[in-house]
């Protein structure tokens, strides 16, 4: 599969990377809503399918690095589960070669949240302090 591809296929892992820790909960391994909602529109995440783990959090790293943040976590969802919710994933690669943005939120709020919560219940929540590397 080639992941530098125009368009984003259905099987393809996507990572949304999280810096907070009020956006996931340790005690029942879940990620809230809030680590889904837009910015701007927008909802930043990786196309990850084939890397390792330690490369996954080097973007992640990264990622922090350039805005201050400490990474704590890390959210891997399917781009098929964004693309149910009638969202589109779209390559946004100035920054990263691999880095792609959640398009296509309504613009009422209530709405954006429930796609959200849907989006965080599907993902799975992988700890930093506890990932294999």
């Amino acid at each position: 599969m080639d992941i530098k591809s125009d368009s984003v296929s259905e099987i393809e892992v996507l990572t949304r990377f999280i810096f907070s820790t009020s956006h996931f909960t340790r005690k029942d391994s879940r990620i809230k809503y809030a680590a889904f909602m837009p910015y701007k529109g927008k909802t930043s995440v990786f196309r990850t399918s084939n890397l390792s783990y330690r490369e996954i959090w080097n973007i992640g790293e990264a990622v922090g690095d350039t805005s201050g943040r400490s990474l704590k976590a890390r959210g891997d969802i399917l781009a098929e589960n964004v693309y149910e919710q009638d969202l589109k994933v779209e390559p946004s690669t100035s920054w990263h070669h691999l880095h792609a943005d959640i398009t296509g939120w309504p613009s009422e709020r209530a709405k954006t949240k429930l796609i959200a919560m849907k989006l965080a219940s599907k993902a799975k929540l992988i700890l930093k302090s506890s990932d294999p590397q």
